[in-house]
């Protein structure tokens, strides 16, 4: 069984790998990956892609039968694609193709190599973040299930 710590690095290698080829079908470089909650002033650069883990909690499952019992771990987290220093246009272009990349990436390659189960809860668009024309945001809410 793996701890927290190594779930996590699994899964953002995963992203790291599988992410950036998909992005290339839209002709994106790939962002800059930061493991943290979303700050545009300490990372400026025209592409971000933030991703954090925001809880785990442990669902009670009844057993299948009376000798097969099993615990279950659900990861919520969430990704922020942020772009910046372009045009309107261009800045909704791009993030809508990232965003489409990404939720291509999940259901294309499905379990991010640790999960049994991921799921997109939603996903959020903002324009002028921050109050700023030229800053534009999507957020992708999952929820992955492992057995452990």
């Amino acid at each position: 069984m793996i701890n927290f710590y190594e779930q996590q690095e699994k899964i953002i290698d995963y992203i790291k790998r599988y992410y950036p080829p998909e992005l290339g079908n839209y002709e994106l470089a790939p962002p800059e990956f930061c493991l943290e909650y979303i700050d545009l002033d300490k990372y400026p650069n025209k592409f971000v892609c933030f991703i954090s883990f925001d809880k785990i909690d442990f669902p009670t499952m009844a057993p299948l039968e009376d000798d097969c019992q099993f615990d279950l771990q659900r990861l919520q987290m969430s990704v922020f694609l942020v772009f910046r220093q372009d045009n309107v246009k261009s800045l909704r272009e791009k993030l809508q193709n990232a965003t489409w990349a990404f939720y291509h990436m999940i259901k294309r390659y499905d379990k991010f190599s640790i999960a049994h189960w991921v799921s997109v809860k939603d996903i959020n668009f903002y324009n002028y973040v921050e109050g700023q024309k030229y800053i534009v945001a999507s957020q992708i809410n999952m929820e992955l299930l492992i057995y452990l």
